[in-house]
């Protein structure tokens, strides 16, 4: 059995985040749908002006969401073939900029799937406080 060289060792550190990346963007696209279809649902119409600007400034944010998270993956995705080319050279550890984008990518990551857990976390509240306002008197 060949030993790893370091260098093989790297690549293959970074082409294992790059799967991460690539599972925290495909969990967060469930779960947009989930959330989507949870503000479409007719139990939770705004039915104050309130209620009404959070609910399209919601729908408003998970688009911006999308988007980020769409071009994400365009960049993942042409970063592990940079990946695949790196690893296929033996001698090649690529230059700095390969790696100063493997860094830019990771903190691209983090933002957007921080912002995104906030935005989840809005519209679960909103959905709480819609689900309250319409609570029948006697299951208070």
């Amino acid at each position: 059995m060949k030993k790893k060289t370091n260098h093989q060792m790297m690549m293959d550190r970074l082409h294992e985040q790059s799967l991460e990346w690539k599972s925290i963007i495909l969990f967060m696209e469930e779960e947009i749908i989930f959330l989507e279809h949870l503000l479409h649902s007719y139990h939770f119409e705004p039915d104050t002006a309130e209620l009404y600007e959070r609910y399209h400034k919601y729908l408003k944010q998970l688009d911006e969401i999308k988007f980020a998270k769409n071009n994400l993956k365009v960049q993942i995705d042409g970063h592990e073939a940079s990946i695949g080319g790196i690893m296929d050279s033996i001698d090649h550890f690529g230059d700095s900029s390969f790696y100063i984008e493997h860094d830019d990518i990771n903190v691209l990551v983090q933002k957007t799937s921080e912002d995104y857990r906030k935005l989840k976390s809005e519209i679960f509240d909103y959905a709480i406080t819609v689900m309250r306002k319409h609570k029948k008197p006697d299951e208070i």
